[in-house]
């Protein structure tokens, strides 16, 4: 056996992360694998705790009342089992409190990161988009908040980049109006521009990415901030919105150089993923595991495992160079849904890769042998979802996976993040909630396992 460990993570996006930072930080051996990147770097880096109910068009005030909803309608949500009491009913007070300390504790471990957070379950931010639509969310990075889109006094200006095609701040400046027509309360004058001559313009096709670590150089901030000043100068605009280029590990400074330097509030919309703030999610999260004293493996696939009657005893990694076999005590799966890799489907159904664990729908019925064409609609957007995205491993009250049977299929496996049954992140927008609360909860169950074990 190459490697023992405490607790062995099999997955490094949000989920995997969170788990493997509250394992390490409790003392544990922690291990996290993934095989590359992870769908957090492609989330758009704002945090969605509970937006919506499957089939509504308006948004909760605040995730507190989701999850008031979710729990009455939805009995095997994960937000749902984490009001589970010892005798047996469900608190909403559990849920809050659960999801409160589990947001607390994010914020905390961020601050001072690239992704430092602000927000709390008590309301949700609407935040602006790229299309200058509003999207409710409950936590942005500090780059990308603002409360003075509702300031009657303001001239916002819309900044796009030329040769950055993915954000056009014409049609963002015109969506933006709508709202505030509608609605009688925004800016008294919206404007956009599309600046040029910057130095990275000379190319075409950029990304995000690419304009972010232009401006975080010293030359580039100081050339991009040159050629905005004159335009907010020109407008005598008070409040800019940019696309989310304020760069990858110091974004906090860039902005407060550009405040400095133009005399105005400059804030980052959010973009469709993968998106700059994605990146400086996980970036700052696979920071805190390793401050933790937990490790990281990148590269690393799990591909088959060892089972006595009620334990996983080990697992076999291939990595690039060779294959390693660990021994963990306890393990924690979270390998995503589709993106991830953790659940695939064909023509004969889906199938989860590592354990070949069933897998079910919201109701907790068997869709291993149900084409995945037939979970999905002949309208791609729709209010109530598509049942495909509900389908995931069934799990117990300490997220242990079920098998066929809905028995606990080995007690020292947990499962946090999409990869679980029960909920759909797309219209809900509570895809990185859950995958925090669910990745926290593990996280503490698997060390409380692994103590036990080792006493």
């Amino acid at each position: 056996m190459d490697l023992e460990t405490d607790i062995l993570v099999i997955g490094g996006g949000m989920a995997g992360l969170v788990a493997g930072i509250t394992a390490a930080q409790a003392g544990s051996d922690t291990i996290v694998v993934r095989k590359g990147q992870g769908a957090t770097a492609d989330s758009s880096g704002a945090m969605d705790i509970a937006g919506y109910l499957p089939g509504g068009e308006t948004p909760f005030i605040s995730p507190i009342e989701g999850f008031a909803a979710f729990s009455s309608l939805l009995p095997f949500h994960p937000y749902t089992t984490l009001g589970h009491t010892e005798s047996g009913e469900i608190s909403i007070g559990r849920i809050v409190d659960t999801v409160r300390e589990s947001v607390e504790w994010l914020k905390q471990n961020l601050d001072g990161t690239p992704a430092s957070l602000v927000g709390t379950i008590d309301s949700n931010i609407g935040g602006l988009s790229i299309i200058g639509t509003w999207k409710p969310t409950c936590l942005l990075q500090s780059t990308m908040h603002t409360d003075r889109l509702a300031n009657e006094d303001e001239v916002l200006l819309f900044a796009g980049i030329s040769g950055m095609p993915s954000f056009n701040p014409s049609a963002a400046a015109k969506s933006f109006i709508d709202l505030v027509m509608d609605s009688g309360i925004g800016p008294r004058r919206v404007v956009h521009i599309l600046i040029d001559g910057l130095s990275v313009s000379k190319q075409t096709n950029l990304s995000g990415m690419e304009v972010a670590r232009f401006i975080e150089t010293d030359d580039g901030m100081a050339e991009f901030t040159k050629v905005l000043k004159k335009q907010v100068d020109k407008i005598d605009a008070t409040l800019v919105a940019l696309p989310p280029i304020m760069g990858v590990k110091n974004p906090l400074s860039v902005k407060e150089y550009i405040e400095r330097e133009t005399g105005v509030e400059v804030f980052e919309l959010i973009s469709f993923p993968p998106s700059v703030p994605g990146f400086r999610l996980l970036r700052s999260l696979e920071t805190a595991l390793k401050s933790a004293g937990g490790k990281l493996m990148v590269g690393y696939d799990a591909s088959s495992f060892v089972k006595d009657k009620s334990n996983i005893m080990t697992i076999t990694l291939d990595g690039p160079r060779r294959t390693i076999g660990v021994k963990p005590k306890s393990v924690i799966l979270a390998t995503g849904k589709f993106i991830g890799g953790g659940i695939s489907g064909d023509g004969e159904g889906l199938e989860e890769q590592l354990f070949d664990l069933p897998v079910v729908d919201s109701e907790r019925i068997s869709v291993n042998e149900i084409r995945p064409q037939k979970m999905t609609k002949i309208v791609s957007v729709q209010s109530d979802g598509h049942t495909l995205f509900e389908c995931g491993l069934g799990f117990d009250s300490r997220f242990r996976p079920t098998d066929n049977r809905g028995k606990t299929y080995a007690t020292n496996l947990y499962a946090a993040g999409s990869i679980l049954c029960g909920y759909n992140y797309h219209v809900e927008k509570s895809g990185l909630g859950v995958a925090l609360a669910t990745g926290r909860a593990v996280g503490n169950y698997a060390t409380e396992s692994t103590k036990e074990v080792s006493s």
